[in-house]
């Protein structure tokens, strides 16, 4: 009767463990930072520095965007005023400035490359 020896198993599975950890920890950092990189980029849409008009005029709108951390693996980059839908969706007396769905759109490859190379 042949018999198999395998070695190595215990260096296996730490090893596997300690990969798990590091992806865990590593998505938790990129979305964080992903989260941020999206709030920056709205802002930087809101003041006039992307393709939509800007919605600037007290500033208002713009000092109230801010990055929420909604559960372990989930981030709401937010208005925090009341009229942030109708310059997002726009009115039938106001245009739309799509603020946070274009730059999510224009973002969306910098925000997959932001948490693969955090996983890394």
């Amino acid at each position: 009767m042949a018999s198999v020896v395998v070695t190595g198993i215990g260096t296996t599975v730490n090893m596997l463990i300690n990969s798990k950890t590091k992806i865990k920890s590593g998505t938790k950092k990129g979305l964080s930072s992903a989260a941020h990189f999206l709030e920056g980029e709205v802002k930087s849409s809101i003041a006039g520095r992307r393709a939509e008009p800007a919605s600037v005029d007290t500033g208002r709108f713009l000092g109230s965007i801010n990055t929420a951390k909604k559960g372990s693996n989930s981030y709401s980059i937010q208005d925090g005023v009341e009229y942030g839908k109708f310059l997002e969706y726009g009115t039938s007396r106001v245009a739309s400035r799509p603020h946070f769905r274009n730059s999510l759109n224009r973002s969306r490859a910098g925000i997959i490359k932001i948490v693969k190379d955090a996983i890394k």
